[in-house]
């Protein structure tokens, strides 16, 4: 089996108003999921653990949650540059108010701009921690982190401010590509 490998998203650090201090966290949290993913899959491998046993069912449980942090994250951070931009696409403007609105649903998760594979239509979803209320068979455009570990530290409970800080360094190329 192939391992994953935590991927080096240090060039984000001082990026707009997020300390240098919230994004380590960040990315430990995120180093967390990637070694977590691999301790599963492993784990699943591993014969002395009985099929359909407690445990068994457990590890199956987890793969989701551990995966989907991993890929979460690395879609977000993937997402950011270090470079302030300015404006948006066309294509996102008409999206822009209802995506804010979906970042401020109280609760951890993520707030994300997918498109659907079949009709190519884009959504605006909130999937609530890292894997309910995920959608099937849709890219993932955009998305932003919207656990408070993600923004508390630099903005309090200001959610808006957060992500007013987040589209300014939105890397508008790697979204497009991803719509492409």
């Amino acid at each position: 089996m192939q391992k994953y490998t935590v991927k080096d998203f240090s060039h984000l650090k001082g990026i707009g108003e997020i300390s240098d201090k919230a994004m380590q966290m960040h990315f430990k949290l995120y180093e967390g999921y990637v070694n977590n993913t691999n301790i599963i899959l492993e784990k699943l491998k591993d014969e002395s653990v009985k099929v359909n046993s407690p445990e068994w069912n457990e590890i199956n449980r987890r793969l989701g949650w551990e995966w989907n942090g991993m890929r979460n994250h690395e879609l977000f951070f993937e997402s950011l540059t270090s470079t302030p931009t300015t404006g948006t696409p066309a294509f996102f403007e008409p999206l822009k108010k209802q995506f804010e609105s979906i970042c401020k649903i109280r609760g951890i998760g993520w707030a994300m701009l997918v498109q659907d594979k079949v009709t190519k239509q884009l959504l605006n979803i909130w999937v609530n921690e890292h894997d309910a209320g995920m959608l099937s068979d849709v890219n993932i455009i955009l998305n932003i982190d919207m656990f408070e570990h993600a923004y508390i530290t630099d903005f309090g409970t200001d959610r808006q401010k957060y992500i007013d800080s987040l589209w300014k360094h939105i890397d508008w190329k790697v979204i497009e590509k991803r719509l492409a």
